[in-house]
């Protein structure tokens, strides 16, 4: 405590270097808690997520709206199952401190892809007979005191003016990780009251793929989680190509020696009949070595990376495929510019 006063004195010594001091730890431990927070919601979305599920969204940014027509062109791809789509409508209800998701989604194909929700069976057709009609989770209802058949006024920001809806039932979760804070509008009701501009757009797909733990194969291994704008987010078995030059990355990352596979191995998978993807360098001369072994549909392109996958032997011809007798890297990008989007696998339910 006899050194107390002196730490006094010269932290009032020099104000700016004692505030610039401060400063720069209340940054870090700001900066520490944003990541934690972000770190967290992602892994919270790997526990409340499906398997089979992947959001399709614009490759710019999230809020880049997608066309109506492209659900068509996604349910073509082979091993797509189911598709549905949804906006974010981005309403205020009495205050912007009152915050909750809404989506607009079609009602036919919403509870088909996440059936882990569960709505009345009475209250689900009164919400498809009106199209002003909603569906709000348990605990959203209980937050504000809603109940069936209560009027619930919106203001819009994204989509303006004033949007009236009618409470048409609550939706529960049979897990407890499920949010039962949503809020589902129709999007044909959206589409009608909403502004011309947005006539024939949504917010983002959402697919069920028929066979979910098909593997990834990573050329590189820092390309696990982000490659070049397409990013896999998912529980699903993952192998890294093994290259001398990556010994030290691998390292580094302390990736278990059984997630490595040789260029034998990868080709021995590719042959094998499993609808393997492979994340591999455009430029390089991996996937004419796989196309040579078996011919490869292109899924998407970005980042002078690019994603295959075996032919299926029934696969259409329209589908994109890779070529030997030309540039590979020109190919892809020929094929998969017109789709705009990029494939992320993730947890939250939306």
């Amino acid at each position: 405590m006899r050194f107390l006063p002196l730490l006094l004195a010269n932290l009032r010594r020099k104000k700016i270097r004692t505030t610039l001091t401060i400063g720069s730890f209340a940054v870090a431990l700001f900066l520490f808690g944003l990541l934690a927070a972000i770190h967290f919601g992602f892994r919270q979305g790997i526990d409340v997520a499906g398997a089979d599920r992947l959001v399709v969204i614009g490759r710019t940014s999230l809020i880049q709206p997608l066309r109506l027509t492209y659900g068509d062109r996604i349910r073509r791809i082979p091993g797509v199952k189911h598709v549905a789509h949804s906006t974010w409508f981005g309403g205020v209800y009495q205050d912007p401190k009152n915050f909750f998701p809404q989506f607009a989604i079609v009602p036919e194909d919403w509870l088909t892809m996440y059936p882990e929700f569960v709505v009345d069976e009475d209250e689900w057709r009164e919400f498809v007979a009106d199209r002003q009609g909603v569906i709000a989770g348990r605990k959203l209802a209980a937050r504000f005191g809603w109940k069936v058949g209560d009027r619930i006024p919106l203001r819009g920001t994204i989509f303006g003016g004033s949007w009236d809806f009618n409470l048409r039932g609550i939706y529960r979760g049979l897990r407890p990780q499920d949010d039962e804070t949503q809020f589902w509008l129709r999007h044909d009701y959206l589409n009608e009251k909403g502004p011309q501009w947005w006539r024939g757009l949504v917010g983002w797909y959402v697919i069920r793929v028929a066979r979910p733990d098909d593997p990834v194969v990573f050329q590189e291994p820092h390309e696990y989680m982000w490659v070049g704008g397409i990013t896999f987010y998912a529980r699903r078995p993952v192998l890294i190509l093994k290259d001398p030059k990556f010994d030290g990355v691998a390292a580094r990352r302390r990736e278990p020696p059984d997630r490595f596979v040789d260029r034998e191995g990868l080709l021995r998978l590719w042959t094998s009949g499993r609808r393997v993807v492979v994340v591999a360098d455009g430029g390089g001369d991996l996937p004419a070595v796989l196309h040579q072994a078996r011919p490869a549909t292109v899924l998407g392109q970005s980042g002078g990376r690019v994603v295959l996958r075996p032919r299926a032997p029934d696969a259409s011809e329209d589908a994109p495929a890779v070529r030997s007798d030309e540039p590979h890297r020109s190919r892809a990008r020929q094929e998969i510019r017109p789709a705009e989007a990029k494939v992320l696998r993730k947890g939250q339910q939306q």
